[in-house]
C-alpha cells in the first residue's frame, strides 16, 4: 500500500525502516523529538526500546503506522500514524493522527501539511473514521499550522503538562470532521 500526497507519500513503515540509520539519529536528536510527546526520547534510548514500541504498532490491528518518503527526492524523512487507540476508538471511530518530520532539511517545505491531508483522506475515506484527534505542544507552531490548515481545530488545551526547553507547555486537542476537512480540500 502507498498513499500518495503532492510532496510526500506513505508506505508501511517495515524493518528497514526501524534499521535505518537516520531514524535512531532523528529519535536521539532531542529538537526532533522534544515536541512528539514521548518523554523517554527526550534521553538517550536505545534500540530495542524503539522495537519494543513500534511491534507494538505493528501488532495493533487498529493501527497504521507510515514511514514518510519526499516524492521529490525519493528518500525517508520521517514517520505518521493513525490509530484508533484499540477497540474503544474503533467502536465509536474517532482515529488519533501523529506525525514526525525527522529529516531537519525538509522541515518548512510543506511536508508535514501535506502528510497529514493525505492521512485524514485515508482515515476518512478508507478506514472509515468519523473523526480525527490530534495532539501538539503549544511552542510547535509548524506542526499546529500544518494541522490547522488540513481542517483540525483547537478542541481544547491542557494546560502546563508538558515539560519542554526548560519549562511546562500546554498540550493543545485538535481535533477534524470530515465536512471541516472536506471543505479546505475542495475550495
Amino acid at each position: 500500500m502507498k498513499l500518495c500526497g503532492q510532496r510526500a507519500y506513505l508506505t508501511p513503515f517495515l524493518e528497514e525502516h526501524l534499521d535505518h540509520p537516520n531514524y535512531m539519529r532523528w529519535l536521539h536528536d532531542v529538537e526532533v523529538v522534544k515536541y512528539i510527546g514521548r518523554e523517554e526520547y527526550l534521553m538517550p534510548i536505545r534500540h530495542e526500546v524503539v522495537r519494543e514500541y513500534v511491534n507494538g504498532l505493528w501488532n495493533d490491528p487498529t493501527c497504521a503506522f507510515f514511514a514518510v518518503y519526499r516524492t521529490d527526492q525519493n528518500c525517508f524523512v520521517g514517520t505518521a500514524k493513525v490509530s484508533f487507540g484499540g477497540e474503544p476508538g474503533l467502536r465509536v471511530r474517532i482515529a488519533d493522527m501523529g506525525i514526525m518530520i525527522g529529516d531537519k532539511a525538509s522541515w518548512g517545505q510543506g511536508l508535514a501539511s501535506d502528510v497529514i491531508s493525505t492521512m485524514a483522506a485515508y482515515a476518512f475515506d478508507v478506514l472509515g473514521a468519523r473523526k480525527l484527534s490530534a495532539g501538539a505542544v503549544d511552542g510547535n507552531t509548524a506542526v499546529i499550522r500544518a494541522f490547522l490548515k488540513s481542517g483540525f481545530v483547537e478542541e481544547g488545551r491542557v494546560r502546563q503538562k508538558v515539560f519542554v526547553g526548560g519549562e511546562y507547555r500546554d498540550h493543545l486537542l485538535l481535533g477534524c470532521l470530515p465536512e471541516e476537512f472536506r471543505r479546505l480540500q475542495c475550495p
